[in-house]
């Protein structure tokens, strides 16, 4: 049955009517879901969790110098050269971490101060490519490796007889001899050139019998 003009346009609108919110909502809608913080994540794809937590032991703290026992646990010489083994024992009951060099003053009976130059690794060790993150047990034993060039006066200035070391991320320094008990030295450790110093690494990184 044919319908009129003006029933014709009456039912166009209805249709219109019932179709309009249908597809304004279509339009609208993002291609995908909304993630619960309101993120646009698109459908079918799915992402890696991640995690905030840096890599490392970064959540451990650093060694204060008063956890720490520091002594020259092994002197040495050869080939023109002495050195000693600093040793850091922890004496905290938490583990801790060490990372870098220590600062180390040479200083003389008159007082004269020497600051020793950084090396990475040195004739009587470490062996390392860098710079490594010393975690510390209770009771555990860390080493940084200190030379220098041998020889007696007056060839050489009075000998270094004490040995200010402050621990990596610290500013508090603690004072400790600077005697080397080796038959070859058997005496303060010389003076004849600047100190060098390692990173602080493992003890079982360095020769120690």
């Amino acid at each position: 049955m044919a319908m009129t003009g003006a029933a014709a346009l009456r039912t166009i609108l209805a249709v219109a009517c019932c179709l309009g919110p249908a597809s304004s909502a279509s339009a609208a809608t993002p291609t995908g879901t909304l993630t619960p913080s309101g993120t646009p994540t698109h459908t079918g794809t799915r992402t890696r969790a991640t995690s905030s937590t840096p890599a490392g032991p970064s959540h451990i703290p650093v060694c204060r110098t008063s956890q720490l026992k520091i002594a020259i646990v092994r002197s040495m010489a050869a080939g023109g050269t002495a050195g000693a083994y600093l040793g850091f024992t922890s004496h905290t009951r938490r583990r801790c971490i060490l990372r870098g060099w220590p600062t180390l003053a040479g200083v003389t009976a008159a007082g004269k101060t020497s600051t020793a130059i950084r090396r990475l690794t040195m004739m009587f060790g470490p062996d390392v490519n860098g710079v490594p993150v010393v975690s510390l047990k209770p009771g555990a034993l860390a080493v940084a490796v200190v030379t220098v060039e041998d020889g007696r006066p007056p060839a050489c200035p009075p000998s270094y007889r004490l040995l200010r070391i402050t621990p990596p991320g610290n500013d508090r320094p603690t004072v400790i001899s600077g005697w080397l008990d080796h038959p070859y030295v058997h005496g303060y450790l010389p003076a004849c050139t600047r100190l060098w110093i390692s990173p602080v690494v493992p003890a079982h990184d360095v020769y120690m019998p």
